[in-house]
């Protein structure tokens, strides 16, 4: 009996510049960015053994290919096997462009002897995705041109260039978009933080530049299913599910995005809505931090704003909030109920907190609380904290590398613009662009 096998993949000699589970990590070296090396430009199936136990004779190993691979050396070659004998070959193949390929090996020998395997093999750039970003101001008629070889550095078929214009130094809507779509994980705040801003950017070119890759609407329900799995009896949401690694504050932050996606049109059943409501009430009454700040703002904002409890908090227990983000909430809470008053006093403190943290708050940073006080203040009309937000930008030498940036940072970042687009006044002087202007032009 004569048979064709690989071994263990997981046994493959990487060190020798062998990659094993027939994948190809490296495809011409030469046009990937600068700053990887040690992998090979021609990796290898190995450890392709061929045994054989009854005819000795020759054996014609025949490869061909499809997609974005090719046989790097010989496609065909004549292995001569005495009976009982073995022998380990290797060959090399060259990755074309990014994809997946598919190689077929056909052997043949005495007595009729003739076995097809086939493996997939993907092919794909030893970078991880990297994305530059260049700020460049524009003068009155002037002309910004993209260099010819702007993509040069990067593996064919992989770039695109996004270009965003805005009257202010505003965030990058495409390349957050983008960035959040190719996450891959989906606890309650990363599942969230994916889906709520696409209520609201909900062009699928900001996201691929493909029509319709994956429908929008699709996500956005896919997300709200997902996050209700994670509900709790009391209405709460657990971090991977319903059964413990309860946040209060991401509690809310869940609870926040199904109201958005139901007043969108969305499908989120009332039953499991009403219970998450109901637990924000408990912690609107009874929280003193973050979170029970956050909720009073959502449920001012859904209509439902306690003036007493509000005020309470205000002259009470507003020192027990330490970053801008916290008292931009209440600000903009105390604004929705029709307490100016103490609005602004809050939105005075928020002012004074740029910049700071929340100790122990393991989403907060200093971008994050800067992009939620956008957002409230922009709810809230107060037109002196977007400005002082707007001063703050316009001091930065350069904007935050998106690529460093979590995905709570992100998805507030494009709330913030979204909630600046919407406002109307003085505001569309420095916003009317954030939201349409961001195309991919190649």
């Amino acid at each position: 009996m004569q048979h064709l096998r690989r071994t263990d993949p997981r046994h493959a000699d990487r060190d020798g510049g062998r990659i094993g589970d027939g994948e190809l990590r490296a495809l011409r070296q030469s046009r990937h960015s600068a700053g990887v090396t040690g992998l090979p430009v021609t990796p290898a199936i190995d450890n392709l053994v061929l045994e054989v136990d009854g005819a000795a004779g020759d054996y014609r190993l025949a490869w061909t290919t499809e997609g974005p691979v090719r046989v790097g050396g010989d496609a065909t070659q004549t292995v001569a096997l005495a009976a009982k004998a073995q022998q380990r070959l290797t060959w090399p193949f060259d990755g074309l462009e990014a994809g997946i390929g598919r190689v077929v090996l056909r052997v043949t020998g005495p007595g009729g002897f003739d076995v097809t395997r086939d493996w997939q093999i993907q092919v794909r750039p030893a970078n991880a995705p990297t994305t530059v970003v260049t700020l460049q101001q524009v003068a009155p008629g002037a002309e910004v041109t993209i260099a010819a070889d702007a993509l040069k550095p990067f593996v064919p078929g992989t770039e695109s260039v996004a270009l965003s214009i805005a009257s202010w130094r505003g965030f990058d809507a495409a390349g957050l978009l983008r960035s959040l779509d190719r996450y891959p994980y989906g606890c309650i705040e990363q599942t969230t933080s994916r889906a709520l801003p696409l209520l609201y950017f909900n062009d699928v070119a900001l996201l691929s530049g493909k029509p319709l890759d994956k429908d929008i609407e699709t996500r956005v329900q896919e997300a709200i299913w997902r996050v209700l799995d994670m509900q709790t009896a009391a209405g709460s949401f657990g971090m991977w599910g319903p059964y413990g690694g309860i946040v209060d504050w991401l509690s809310v932050y869940a609870t926040d995005f199904l109201l958005q996606a139901k007043a969108k049109g969305k499908n989120v059943p009332e039953a499991q809505l009403r219970q998450a409501v109901t637990y924000l009430r408990s912690l609107a009454a009874n929280d003193s931090g973050n979170a029970g700040a956050y909720a009073l703002y959502v449920l001012a904002r859904e209509g439902e704003a306690n003036i007493g409890r509000l005020r309470q908090f205000h002259d009470a227990e507003v020192g027990k909030l330490g970053d801008s983000m916290g008292l931009g909430q209440l600000g903009a809470a105390l604004a929705l109920a029709g307490d100016r008053a103490r609005s602004g006093s809050a939105f005075g403190l928020a002012r004074n907190a740029i910049g700071r943290t929340t100790e122990g708050d393991y989403y907060g940073s200093a971008l994050r609380n800067l992009a939620g006080l956008v957002t409230t203040a922009a709810v809230a009309g107060q037109d002196a904290v977007v400005e002082a937000v707007f001063d703050r930008f316009s001091q930065l030498e350069r904007m935050p590398d998106i690529d460093l940036t979590s995905t709570h940072e992100k998805a507030w970042m494009l709330l913030a613009t979204n909630a600046l687009g919407r406002r109307g006044g003085r505001s569309e002087e420095h916003t009317s662009e954030l939201q349409s202007l961001a195309y991919l032009v190649c």
